[in-house]
């Protein structure tokens, strides 16, 4: 189709607007997988939340900015869950002069040097 575009765009002028969008309606629905939709559902929130978003946008914007803003917020999403989860370990020396990690104590003894270690 895409050919025919470039080399005949006089006679692609020609064909009617209905059968255009029907064309391109067929297209839409055949790109519609109901697994991959329930797939990306299943999958947790923060997915969810994107797919619907692009869906809803793509519905009111014009595409390349309803992807765009479905990246985007992916991202953003992304990088928030991905700081609020912090993992705090001790390290200890034991006998053999190796550190090694442990939870942390719940309360740490006063005048003693203690290496925390954060993930996250």
């Amino acid at each position: 189709m895409a050919v025919v575009i470039v080399l005949l765009p006089g006679v692609v002028g020609y064909i009617a607007m209905p059968a255009l969008a029907g064309l391109l309606i067929v297209v839409g629905v055949q790109t519609v997988n109901p697994a991959r939709i329930q797939s990306v559902w299943k999958t947790g929130w923060l997915q969810t939340v994107v797919m619907v978003t692009t869906f809803v946008l793509t519905l009111l914007i014009p595409i390349q900015y309803a992807v765009l803003a479905g990246v985007a917020l992916g991202l953003l999403l992304y990088v928030v869950e991905a700081s609020n989860r912090l993992l705090v370990r001790q390290l200890r020396g034991d006998p053999a002069g190796r550190l090694r990690e442990t939870d942390p104590d719940a309360v740490l003894p006063t005048g003693a040097v203690v290496i925390l270690q954060p993930y996250g």
